[in-house]
């Protein structure tokens, strides 16, 4: 059994989530605070799609008064939130203290799929037992959570996959123990996504009422989203900026899909968007859509040419689903709208070239896509390449010995059909210019790097970076999961550390890891004896208690270590461990601020 590894996940503020009446956009009516409530995850490096449902959520004031606040329950597929978190409602409530939260998941219909799998995988609770109904998860906040009067304030609920799940492919088995964490007005925010239908467009005031839907087009509420000069749209593919964009959403049929890009504004509770999508080439936009990695391409520029997409489809209903098989993709290069998220400059099929994750819209039969029409539409996706560097940066150039694009090996690609140029895997060459300032990055350094392939025709740089990561300087994650006697972890906690003596062999269900994402996975040494410590003055530790179902947050890890000490003292035991910081091998010992144990 492999640990399902994705350092790109920390561990964050804890869950709470907040519902009731819907708020038109503003905050502070009639005296209330505002939150807009999102739901987000991160990359996984072994499941390609986790659907489970929220089914009901109740908020608990300090004085112990129970609100079932959930409209209605909301069916999620965890890993398509990689990049973004969903916006699932936007809520007026009373200003004052929340001190907790009972999150109820059911996992009566819950689906995961494996990378490499084409069936659905297993789904077994932490005792490997079948997984099924639902699951409690009360929570308790030790610094009660505000709503303020006239703001409205981002509650980010995360599934943490990396915490929640151990993945064994060979068995195409998914053990769950579900960690759900929430993030309040992060400082690194991700961009928000809001999806629902078409009301009004009012040019004027550069404001579009929306309609929230959750992605089966059940009605949530009604938001205002602002618009500006600068935003730029996608409307049935077609790129415009500004007025002019407004006027093609404007155009749309009545109760046409949307979906739009950005970040909430404190004061008026408004989405400001820079970034929409409507019509055909979104979700609900009436195409079977296709979505993956260009793994082999015929024809060169200028040409109609045919894709294969290794990854996954979804029918314009949504009703049916393939999962890690081959597409073929038929485009026009003529008449297929070729798009990038939040590029107003026109692209073509050109663009499209091996290594790109993409999402396709058109008409599926079988495995073949037909995205030849006019309405037909392919999305560039933001690309996450991983690897190691042949050199230090030359020129504003990096050469990469390419591990991985995503979860997918580079040998999965074929490389020579890349056009006039073909990328290299062993020596791609990646345009980062001032990004690699201050990483220190040398021969045999591991890079993470996002962005996009360039076109089959382009003679320079095979890559074009966003974002650069030096993954020797990341974070890496200690990993614990004890079942059974074959291993023995006995924790030792004090106010100023967290011991691990571990004694005896792993046997099925166990393990003890150093995870370093896709750079190594390694057994944790036995001696020294592990260490975990603070990494500063306030952290975000989370403790549970299996037997009882209860979450509890702490931000001092002083608190965190008398709790857990008082749970040990009282016969449980360690279950599973998650501690994410920088960790010092002479020493076997980690900094963390970002820490969760289960016990039992």
């Amino acid at each position: 059994m492999k640990k399902h590894t994705r350092l790109e996940i920390a561990l964050s503020t804890l869950l709470v989530l907040l519902g009731g009446s819907c708020s038109s956009g503003s905050s502070g009516e009639s005296g209330d605070a505002a939150f807009t409530l999102a739901l987000t995850d991160a990359a996984s490096d072994e499941l390609v799609s986790f659907v489970v449902e929220v089914d009901a959520v109740e908020l608990t004031r300090p004085g112990g008064a129970a609100v079932g606040v959930l409209p209605a329950p909301i069916t999620v597929d965890l890993a398509t939130l990689v990049d973004v978190s969903q916006v699932l409602n936007v809520v007026n409530v009373p200003p004052g203290l929340y001190s907790g939260a009972t999150i109820t998941l059911d996992f009566g219909a819950a689906e995961a799929y494996v990378v490499g799998q084409t069936a659905p995988a297993t789904l077994l609770d932490g005792d490997g037992n079948a997984l099924a109904g639902s699951v409690e998860l009360p929570v308790t906040v030790p610094n009660s959570l505000s709503a303020v009067a006239g703001r409205n304030r981002v509650l980010e609920l995360d599934f943490d996959l990396d915490q929640s799940v151990v993945v064994d492919s060979g068995a195409n088995q998914v053990f769950v123990e579900p960690v759900l964490v929430l993030r309040v007005d992060r400082n690194d925010p991700k961009e928000l996504i809001v999806a629902g239908v078409i009301e009004a467009v009012d040019a004027p005031a550069g404001t579009i009422d929306v309609e929230l839907q959750t992605l089966g087009g059940v009605p949530v509420c009604d938001w205002v989203i602002q618009v500006g000069p600068s935003t730029v749209y996608q409307v049935d593919g077609e790129p415009a900026q500004g007025v002019a964009g407004l006027s093609l959403l404007a155009a749309l049929p009545p109760g046409a899909w949307i979906q739009c890009y950005g970040a909430v504004h404190p004061m008026t509770g408004r989405l400001a968007a820079v970034y929409v999508e409507a019509g055909a080439g979104t979700y609900n936009g009436g195409s079977d859509i296709v979505e993956g990695f260009i793994v082999e391409r015929v024809g060169g520029a200028g040409v109609n040419p045919v894709l294969t997409v290794l990854g996954h489809s979804n029918d314009e209903t949504h009703t049916s689903f393939q999962f890690n098989t081959s597409f073929t993709v038929n485009a026009s290069f003529a008449n297929t709208n070729v798009a990038r998220r939040g590029w107003v400059q026109p692209l073509d099929t050109d663009e499209l070239n091996i290594g790109q994750r993409v999402r396709c819209f058109g008409d599926l039969a079988g495995v073949t896509l037909n995205a030849t029409a006019a309405d037909a539409v392919i999305r560039q996706e933001p690309t996450r390449i991983l690897g190691y560097a042949n050199g230090p940066v030359a020129g504003g150039t990096l050469a990469i010995d390419l591990a991985r694009i995503e979860f997918r090996d580079a040998a999965a690609f074929t490389w020579a059909d890349g056009g006039t140029s073909p990328p290299d895997p062993d020596d791609l060459r990646a345009a980062v210019g001032g990004l690699a300032t201050g990483l220190n990055i040398v021969q045999g350094t591991a890079l993470e790097v996002h962005g996009y392939f360039t076109a089959v025709d382009d003679a320079g740089d095979d890559f074009e970076a966003l974002s650069l990561v030096n993954r020797d300087l990341a974070p890496s994650l200690i990993a614990l999961q004890d079942r059974a006697n074959g291993l023995v972890v006995e924790p030792t906690v004090t106010s100023t550390e967290l011991t691990l003596a571990i004694s005896g062999s792993a046997v099925i269900g166990e393990f003890a890891l150093l995870d370093r994402g896709f750079v190594s996975v390694t057994e944790l040494p036995a001696s020294p004896a592990p260490t975990i410590a603070p990494a500063g003055a306030h952290g975000l530790y989370f403790l549970r208690d299996r037997s009882t179902g209860a979450v509890s947050l702490q931000l001092d890890f002083a608190a965190f270590a008398q709790a857990l000490d008082a749970l040990l003292a009282q016969g449980a035991g360690l279950y599973n461990l998650g501690a994410v910081g920088a960790y010092d091998a002479p020493t076997n010992a980690m900094l963390s601020g970002l820490i969760v144990v289960t016990v039992d």
